[in-house]
């Protein structure tokens, strides 16, 4: 009976109809393919035709494997040997065991979906540069700043006690720069701190006098406070105190139901300078009430005597009146010489013709005074009670003034240096 031939539906090779089961060929669908086209078109068969392909692919291969191996005759069975022959061929056995492995490889691959990844080529190793090993360096010792910070210290005290604090501070930010080791940088700041801790406990209790002083009217103290905050060079801190101040407003003194109000001259409401004049406070000449006196200075001679409200420097003093109508003036006041001995009068930032050219015996002491050059007593007139300023601007310059007494009574009179300040 004749055998069936057909050819590979890819390569076209012949193949016998035979030889199709015996992992030779294989039917694919209605196509037939030799074992080598095949295995080419695994990956591009379906799923579930492919799965069928390699589950048969195996199967034969399997068996094929076995139909090698040498079959044991049953005993008792007489052989005859069989004429000398080249021993069997180990080239099948291989070949099926790398199909194998290569249908692995194959399916593992098609059940991903993925083409086999590619391996590159290994790259070259670069030389590698030789490594020199040193031996690590000790660790520096510590340094130690005790010495020098101690010579800081010293420095910043003596600079403190003399409430230079700008200089103190400015030494402290470049004595900083010359290292940066944490064990100098961090102590450096520390007394920084400190220095300003030290500022501010002192600036608030200046602060706190000035205020007070405000209050009580004693414009001269304050003035002293602004100076001494004036001169650490910190511009800060003397506009906070002046704006401080300027909050305040002074002390207003209050009129006696008896007519009397007394104040000390240097406890004024107001200054205002002028011509190079200024009504400056001193302490003398001795015997003195309350904090000093007033003095017009420069005392080189100058006498205002037209237009003084004007060219005149001139203090003011703000006092709430109880009594309305005449009052008159007391001055206790020292001249050193007779150009130096008289000085104006007014009310309300006004000269009164009957305050002008106040007059006194230069006797270098203190000496009570309610008269004019003209002799006439100095008197004026309260309208209205309430709220006034009284006012003294210099006549000749040097005049000095302790305090000054307004009274309703015209026969009264201030015995030894008269009586307490007048209440705010």
């Amino acid at each position: 009976m004749g055998q069936e031939i057909v050819y590979c539906f890819k390569c076209s090779s012949r193949i016998v109809g035979a030889d199709s089961g015996k992992g030779v060929a294989y039917s694919i669908g209605d196509r037939v393919a030799c074992a080598a086209c095949a295995s080419a078109m695994l990956t591009h068969l379906p799923p579930q035709e492919r799965e069928d392909l390699l589950a048969r692919m195996l199967k034969e291969t399997k068996s094929k494997t076995r139909a090698v191996s040498k079959r044991t005759p049953s005993r008792g069975t007489e052989i005859i040997p069989p004429p000398p022959q080249a021993p069997p061929s180990k080239t099948p056995v291989i070949a099926a065991v790398v199909g194998i492995a290569v249908l692995v490889m194959v399916l593992v691959v098609a059940m991903s979906g993925n083409s086999p990844p590619k391996v590159p080529d290994p790259a070259p190793t670069p030389p590698q540069p030789r490594v020199e090993r040193t031996a690590p360096e000790p660790p520096k010792p510590r340094e130690n700043f005790d010495a020098e910070l101690a010579r800081i210290d010293d420095s910043i005290a003596g600079v403190s006690r003399q409430e230079g604090y700008k200089e103190a501070l400015e030494y402290l930010a470049s004595a900083r720069k010359r290292h940066d080791a944490p064990e100098w940088t961090l102590p450096i700041d520390r007394r920084l701190g400190k220095t300003n801790d030290e500022i501010q406990a002192l600036y608030a209790s200046l602060e706190n006098k000035a205020l007070e002083a405000r209050r009580r009217g004693s414009e001269v103290e304050v003035k002293e406070i602004c100076d001494r905050v004036g001169r650490w060079s910190l511009p800060e801190r003397s506009t906070a105190l002046r704006k401080s101040i300027d909050a305040v407003a002074p002390g207003i003194f209050k009129q006696g139901a008896d007519g009397i109000v007394c104040i000390e001259a240097e406890h004024f409401s107001d200054r205002k300078d002028e011509s190079g004049h200024s009504w400056t406070f001193v302490k003398q000449p001795p015997g003195f009430e309350g904090d000093g006196a007033m003095q017009g200075l420069p005392n080189d001679g100058t006498l205002f005597t037209t237009d003084y409200a004007a060219k005149s420097p001139r203090l003011d003093f703000r006092i709430e009146f109880v009594k309305s109508g005449p009052h008159y003036v007391w001055v206790r006041a020292a001249a050193d010489a007779d150009s130096d001995n008289s000085f104006h009068c007014g009310l309300d930032g006004e000269p009164v013709k009957t305050l002008g050219q106040m007059a006194y015996p230069a006797t270098k002491k203190w000496v009570w005074t309610n008269k004019q050059n003209d002799g006439k007593n100095a008197t004026f007139t309260v309208a209205a009670p309430g709220v006034h300023t009284f006012s003294f601007w210099v006549r000749e310059d040097g005049a000095f003034i302790d305090r000054f007494i307004l009274t309703t009574d015209p026969k009264w009179g201030p015995k030894g240096n008269g009586p307490p300040q007048s209440p705010r």
